[in-house]
């Protein structure tokens, strides 16, 4: 502000040596009060042009403390906007590997049912193995004991020891 006010003296001290060699001149042809007139009214412009020099300079100083702080404000917002940024692409790696970690523990689980299912399928098919043996065990013992029935039938003459040998195959049969 003193630099302006400066400047501004400088200006005015050069527009009075110019206005005063010309105040001289009119001072020779014209009388002292019509001089002194002439001078007061010229001083009176100086100090308006003054003034109006110092608003100017006093609007320009708001303006630039305004545009500083404008320019405070946006540099603050800037930094926010850039923290704000960090914290989504923080949040967003946290939700990508909280969802990884989801897609694992459900494939994971997904693998533990199907093993578990499988061992349960094998289980009942072993089941039905021993099923099916015991089955076929029935139906070889059923078949003996036909052949059994029939050839005591033709044999009523057989001797018993024969028959009894054949019963014993079928109770070896049926332990097995």
């Amino acid at each position: 502000y003193k630099k302006k006010s400066v400047e501004l003296e400088d200006h005015a001290n050069d527009r009075t040596s110019d206005t005063s060699a010309s105040v001289d001149n009119r001072v020779t042809r014209k009388s002292k009060p019509e001089a002194k007139k002439e001078t007061s009214s010229e001083n009176e412009r100086k100090k308006i042009e003054e003034e109006k020099y110092q608003k100017l300079y006093l609007k320009i100083d708001d303006f630039l403390s305004i545009q500083k702080k404008d320019k405070c404000l946006v540099m603050n917002l800037d930094s926010s906007l850039k923290k704000a940024e960090n914290e989504i692409q923080f949040l967003k790696d946290q939700l990508q590997k909280k969802e990884e970690n989801n897609a694992k523990q459900q494939e994971e689980d997904n693998l533990k049912k199907l093993t578990n299912i499988v061992k349960k399928q094998n289980e009942k098919i072993d089941d039905q193995n021993k099923e099916m043996m015991k089955l076929k065990n029935m139906i070889e013992i059923n078949k003996l004991r036909e052949k059994t029935n029939v050839s005591m039938t033709k044999n009523n003459g057989k001797n018993k020891s024969e028959i009894n040998f054949q019963e014993d195959k079928v109770i070896e049969i049926n332990s097995a």
